[in-house]
């Protein structure tokens, strides 16, 4: 007899017991690789039990509830697959093994180009913008866990809470819109610098909602995550989409671009934060200008450097003038052309060679405090 079932064959609801084909499976001992399809119609109940989702049905499609009284629920004593409800009837179970932890990595992003048209009555800035992600990541370790509570930490670094997190707000945000109560803890190893310019803080508040969804099995739709996502902040939606991009609109209307030609990228952050906030009140737009056009592909790293601009750069390297000094290291280390990425005050500058971008970064970090990498696009 299994620990928590009673000698009479009656399922333990407080030791969260179900039945898989043959095998009674302990919430916490599951390990697969993902879940099963999402299977719901009007003759189904769904049921969460701590780390396993179950469906259950009988026979005419009602459906049933096997809360209402576990004591109820009894094995089937010939060893099927099922087990009976207090009626009597057969019940058949489709198991959806939720993963209680997961893990993903969410890219940085540099813009190749970003233009501000003018600024929006509703304080957004309308933008045009050549938006790349590249190979430097945090890491995020998702793990659902009983209650509701939202926790995040990220060793090493003063995280803010509630609404100021945009990671919790995130996981609040998806938990709200399906209708679900569940505890999430969620732990970031910070690699990509904050207040950077280079996304971070989007790119993992895009990653909480797509491992949610999936851990859920919600399964929504691309574009209704990404819907959830420009509620969380303008560079979230491109995230979820996962392309090279020309964004339009606050950020959050996208065309496929090709790519890149092969190219590296050396990072510099001179340790310094800046707000995007800030950036775009100094601005000082006067007029609100015609939407740029979609770039051409570039055929090689000089013409892409050709299409390097950044309509913030001016007014942060004014109050930052480390940036220009940034700029000037990675010209004379072999860039072909450098660009400040979003409202900086990261710099990248842009290499055709690997070996040439990693002496560079070496060279650079030799004498400097500053933050550098070297990265590809993805």
């Amino acid at each position: 007899m299994d620990e928590g079932e009673s000698s009479n064959g009656l399922i333990d609801r407080g030791l969260y017991k179900a039945i898989l084909l043959k095998d009674r499976l302990q919430a916490g001992v599951v390990d697969q690789p993902r879940l099963s399809d999402k299977v719901v119609d009007s003759g189904h109940f769904w049921h969460k039990v701590a780390g396993i989702r179950l469906v259950a049905r009988v026979p005419g499609g009602l459906p049933v509830d096997p809360e209402a009284d576990a004591s109820d629920w009894r094995c089937r004593p010939d060893g099927g697959h099922g087990i009976y409800s207090p009626g009597g009837d057969c019940v058949h179970w489709v198991l959806f093994i939720m993963l209680k932890i997961k893990k993903i990595l969410a890219p940085a992003k540099v813009n190749l180009c970003l233009h501000v048209l003018g600024r929006r009555g509703d304080g957004y800035h309308d933008l045009a913008m050549l938006m790349q992600r590249v190979a430097l990541y945090d890491r995020l370790t998702i793990e659902l866990s009983h209650g509701d509570r939202v926790t995040v930490v990220c060793p090493g670094l003063d995280l803010a809470a509630g609404e100021q997190n945009i990671v919790e707000k995130s996981a609040r945000l998806f938990l709200q819109h399906v209708g679900t109560k569940q505890g999430v803890r969620i732990t970031i190893i910070k690699k990509i610098p904050a207040a950077a310019g280079l996304g971070g803080g989007s790119s993992d508040a895009a990653a909480v909602l797509e491992v949610l969804d999936d851990m859920l099995g919600t399964g929504l739709p691309r574009a209704e995550l990404m819907a959830l996502g420009r509620r969380l902040g303008a560079d979230v939606p491109f995230f979820l989409y996962k392309k090279t991009a020309w964004a339009t609109g606050i950020g959050e209307r996208f065309q496929a671009w090709p790519g890149l030609p092969p190219i590296w990228l050396v990072l510099v952050n001179p340790r310094v934060a800046v707000s995007t906030a800030w950036a775009f009140q100094n601005l000082g737009l006067t007029h609100h200008r015609s939407i740029a056009k979609l770039p051409r592909f570039p055929q090689g790293t000089s013409a892409l450097v050709r299409l390097l601009h950044n309509d913030l750069e001016v007014v942060t390297c004014q109050h930052y003038p480390v940036i220009t000094t940034i700029k000037e290291r990675l010209i004379a280390s072999g860039a072909e052309g450098t660009l400040m990425s979003g409202s900086g005050p990261t710099v990248f500058g842009v290499f055709a060679d690997r070996g040439r971008a990693e002496w560079a970064a070496e060279e650079i970090s030799r004498d400097t405090e500053w933050w550098v990498d070297v990265v590809s696009p993805l």
